[in-house]
């Protein structure tokens, strides 16, 4: 995880291929997988070491079992934590650009890779590039407005005391 992925992206390549995965969808959200589930567990871990042992003993006390504790008690007061991660992995994931030139075909590129073909060889078509640009903030920020109520909550958690 502290490593920069470009230290093991030519390993995950060649994991891809020997499983049959290296052109594919599944291949990118596997890749993915590996890539950002370790950040998450941390930011989550960070999280939920924050929150008040109490809680799920008075969770206990009412009779709940750990299993119904965390959802019905936990998992209510970590929406801010997983909204910050899910923001935080989806802005990542979808800014993705190395990953997905090693391992992407034209029928599987993701948005980025296309906006890279929109810049042409010998004349430069700023209107195209801007408007393809447009087109791709679209999708992260109506991603980010919808979750941004609790982005604020998640990453404030655990920083203030009181």
């Amino acid at each position: 995880m502290y490593l920069p992925y470009q230290v093991i992206l030519i390993p995950l390549v060649q994991l891809m291929a020997k499983t049959g995965l290296a052109l594919s969808h599944f291949g990118l959200i596997g890749s993915n997988l590996i890539l950002s589930v370790p950040f998450a567990a941390t930011l989550l871990g960070t999280f939920f070491l924050g929150v008040p042992r109490e809680l799920e003993e008075a969770a206990e006390v009412d009779g709940a079992n750990r299993i119904r504790a965390f959802f019905q008690v936990i998992s209510p007061v970590a929406l801010p934590a997983y909204a910050s991660v899910t923001i935080i992995i989806f802005t990542q994931v979808w800014n993705e650009f190395l990953l997905a030139l090693m391992l992407a075909t034209p029928r599987t590129q993701t948005i980025q890779l296309k906006l890279t073909e929109i810049k042409g060889t010998f004349v430069a078509l700023y209107n195209l590039q801007m408007a393809g640009a447009l087109i791709t903030l679209i999708v992260p920020m109506v991603f980010f407005l919808a979750l941004s109520k609790y982005f604020v909550k998640g990453l404030l958690a655990g920083a203030l005391k009181g």
